[in-house]
């Protein structure tokens, strides 16, 4: 059976929309942000969120994430930024069903109007950073995000 021609494209339209990923808005780019000049700044910064390499170490307050320019998993080679959330159920915050060794599945994060989003999603934090210089790459901290969005 002979398909029409705008199924087809549509089809099409589908698949390259779905591959061309997270295109931050201008200043919102991780390598844009996380800069020397930008060091106890209020930005705003937006990526793929994604649990560190390892494991998460989370702190009594809170948990560190990555927020990252690329969908893959958790690396080295990319400009990317720790996140603190703080634990709890209310907006901005994480929610641990199990904190021996949590999964993805395990996690429940909510932004400021309490939407629940995942690791692997997309979100705009806004808040003050600390960026380090380690020698080939800064070192990017936002501690307590004023903002998170799920995008």
């Amino acid at each position: 059976m002979k398909r029409p021609s705008w199924v087809l494209l549509v089809g099409l339209a589908a698949a390259i929309s779905a591959g061309c990923g997270h295109s931050p808005a201008d200043g919102e780019a991780i390598d844009e942000v996380c800069t020397d000049a930008n060091n106890h700044k209020e930005v705003s910064a937006s990526g793929y969120l994604k649990m560190i390499a390892g494991d998460t170490l989370c702190m009594s307050d809170g948990c560190p994430f990555l927020l990252s320019p690329s969908k893959g998993e958790a690396g080295t080679d990319e400009q990317k930024m720790r996140v603190y959330f703080r634990r709890g159920d209310g907006p901005r915050q994480i929610e641990i069903a199990k904190l021996d060794n949590p999964s993805k599945d395990d996690l429940t994060f909510r932004d400021d109007d309490g939407n629940v989003f995942r690791t692997g999603d997309v979100i705009r934090v806004t808040g003050k950073i600390a960026v380090a210089d380690s020698g080939e790459t800064n070192s990017c901290h936002m501690m307590r995000p004023k903002s998170i969005r799920k995008l």
